[in-house]
């Protein structure tokens, strides 16, 4: 007897077993349809356990989603099997076909909902589900017009954990999107953030970390992120191996106010240490951090004097395109680029300039354009004679590569050593 078909029954019922039974003067008064409310829950779980199992590996169909989203209205159906029903509907979201199956269906409306359950494990459950169906672009639009904002900013507050938890790193993923992250700034959510980066669960901590992050990267919502002015939390979370922190460092320090405040939160004394970190995420953000800093004018002569081309230059060979990034980052400036020469990055060069990544090209042009910019490097990459490999790129089916490749070629072609390319502009 699934939910879905089950007819209306008549409210009511005191059985006949009550205090006026002339038969029975003492006998107890029971009311029939409470004493049955657990054992229906039991039978429904049941049910929908052995419907679950039996569709586990099928594809899901709008007859079998239609059956799931019968438990969901329903006071006698308990919590577990709502919790048992969302978590299979976890899984199927890795598949972006079921997940779009899953947003077109009749549960989709009842997730939202559950978040104000008084079952944490239901709670937890409807935060990951939400979190799984936002992660594809196709399918992200839908789950933000739920507007799920203010109930999940609520359970940041939960007595419980995991839930605080979830509800963390679902806020996390709608911020992926800027239309999410403008929702989860209205919602207050970063009212909360400084206590959620001081957590003693590390999960929360990383969620916490990433949602600055992901904030952070967007215009709109990134001066919310620079009026909270987190960097002293998160420069503290360096060092734990993992990478939120040092992302969400790397986003704030897209915008100059932000990287001036990372650097006086001495950020800097950790960043020499997180390049040489045995987590390959690390190292990725580092750099990413690190030439954000050597951007900005104002903060790029704390990135001179720390001088982490070395270690920049060792992870050229990482397939870390983020490397060379922040090595053309660096030689913007006179005695950035110098430095970099003298970490005999031109060892480097030509290999970078066919890189099988199209970032890892594009930066490596960027590169030889801004040493080639220099008249105390320039000698440098002249002697280096890279214009074939940047003439072939402007072949390159990349067309930011293409770009960058005329950038380097019109530096190198400033100096009389250069003009012998056979490129004219």
């Amino acid at each position: 007897m699934p939910p879905l078909n089950r007819q209306d029954s008549r409210l009511s019922i005191y059985s006949r077993w009550s205090d006026s039974n002339s038969l029975l003067v003492y006998g107890p008064t029971i009311n029939l349809h409470a004493a049955s409310k657990p054992l229906m829950r039991l039978m429904y779980y049941r049910q929908a356990s052995d419907i679950l199992r039996k569709n586990r590996g099928s594809p899901l169909t709008t007859a079998i989603l239609e059956t799931y989203a019968s438990y969901f209205p329903w006071d006698y159906v308990s919590w577990s099997t709502k919790t048992a029903i969302l978590s299979e509907l976890v899984d199927r979201a890795d598949s972006e076909d079921e997940a779009r199956a899953v947003v077109d269906s009749p549960v989709f409306p009842h997730i939202a909902p559950m978040l104000e359950s008084p079952d944490p494990q239901a709670r937890s459950c409807s935060c990951r589900l939400l979190r799984s169906l936002a992660r594809y672009k196709s399918i992200a639009p839908a789950v933000l017009e739920l507007e799920p904002y203010e109930q999940l900013v609520f359970l940041l507050d939960d007595k419980h954990s995991g839930v605080i938890r979830e509800a963390t790193a679902a806020l996390t993923r709608l911020s992926r999107w800027v239309d999410g992250a403008k929702g989860v700034v209205d919602a207050n959510a970063l009212d909360h953030v400084l206590r959620l980066l001081e957590s003693p669960n590390p999960d929360t901590r990383e969620s916490a970390s990433e949602l600055v992050g992901r904030v952070a990267r967007h215009e709109s919502t990134a001066p919310a992120v620079l009026k909270l002015n987190p960097s002293v939390q998160l420069v503290s979370s360096l060092g734990n191996e993992f990478p939120e922190a040092t992302y969400a460092l790397s986003q704030i320090t897209r915008w100059e106010d932000g990287a001036k405040a990372v650097v006086d939160a001495k950020a800097l004394d950790h960043v020499l240490r997180l390049l040489q970190s045995p987590n390959l995420h690390i190292r990725a953000w580092a750099c990413v951090l690190t030439a954000n800093l050597a951007f900005h004018e104002s903060t790029a002569p704390a990135i001179f004097k720390l001088n982490p081309s070395v270690q920049l230059v060792s992870l050229l060979g990482d397939t870390n395109y983020r490397a060379t990034a922040a090595l053309s980052r660096i030689a913007r400036w006179v005695d950035g680029a110098k430095s970099v020469v003298d970490a005999k990055v031109l060892d480097h060069v030509l290999p970078l300039l066919e890189s099988p990544h199209p970032d890892g090209r594009r930066w490596a042009c960027d590169l030889v354009k801004e040493l080639a910019s220099h008249e105390a490097t320039a000698p440098a990459i002249l002697q280096l004679k890279p214009i074939p490999q940047l003439e072939s790129l402007l072949q390159d089916p990349h067309p930011p590569i293409h770009d960058s490749a005329i950038s380097a070629l019109e530096a190198i072609r400033q100096w009389p050593d250069g003009v012998d390319s056979s490129y004219r502009l």
